[in-house]
């Protein structure tokens, strides 16, 4: 006679179950890959000079941060998720979106073969003597008491996908080791969604590999958060 599994019990492996898929998994060793990088040319540097829309008042800094798939083509696309220190308006989103358009970049990179990567940007937007100058980061400033600021955050490789039908608003988090694979799957914040969509989008995100976070142009072990908008 088969053994009888009470739900409870049932519940409690289907729930460890998912876990463990979900924070495991099978991504080869990137800590040689090549991150996403902005072209370094003056051209480019002119570009990101200009990226921060002005402001009144006596702030020194404004900080803009969005995120967006940079292409095997090394151009920005697919651009998401916009936050400030001071408030967007909709016609200085549309100007920095069409300012982002002409960022041109480096692709990221594994053993020759070029990768689409959904890249983390920080803008600092600086007041000086002659107007407002810019300058982009390649991340969120999330580990900035460890590294500083000039890190490079790690960078998901390839498009999301879909993975839920329903309309969520939210931010995941997990970390990501100095060989490109993530563990620890978890909601940061949760806006918009069911639970079943919750617990779909960390299935999901737990299965991605990413680029590893560098300081110093070195792999290093550290978060990754990522906000969601879907709709």
């Amino acid at each position: 006679m088969a053994p009888v599994i009470s739900r409870s019990l049932l519940l409690v492996f289907v729930f460890t179950s998912f876990q463990s898929v979900a924070q495991d998994a099978v991504c080869p060793d990137r800590s040689d890959a090549e991150p996403a990088r902005l072209i370094d040319s003056d051209v480019q540097k002119r570009r990101v000079a200009n990226l921060s829309p002005p402001w009144r008042g006596d702030e020194q800094f404004r900080f803009t941060w969005f995120s967006g798939y940079v292409g095997v083509d090394g151009r920005l696309d697919g651009i998401c998720c916009y936050s400030s220190s001071k408030q967007i308006s909709s016609s200085e989103s549309r100007d920095l979106r069409e300012k982002l358009k002409d960022l041109r970049f480096t692709p990221a990179s594994h053993n020759g073969e070029k990768l689409e990567a959904y890249v983390s940007f920080t803008i600092i937007g600086v007041k000086t003597d002659s107007g407002i100058e810019a300058r982009m980061f390649l991340n969120q400033l999330r580990s900035k008491e460890e590294f500083g600021i000039d890190y490079i955050a790690p960078q998901r490789i390839g498009v999301f996908g879909a993975f839920a039908s329903s309309r969520i608003r939210g931010e995941y988090a997990l970390d990501v080791d100095e060989r490109g694979t993530p563990s620890n799957a978890r909601i940061t914040q949760w806006h918009m969604g069911s639970d079943g969509a919750r617990d779909g989008l960390l299935e999901h995100v737990g299965q991605k590999c990413f680029i590893p976070g560098k300081v110093n142009n070195q792999p290093v072990a550290m978060p990754y958060f990522e906000v969601i908008q879907r709709s």
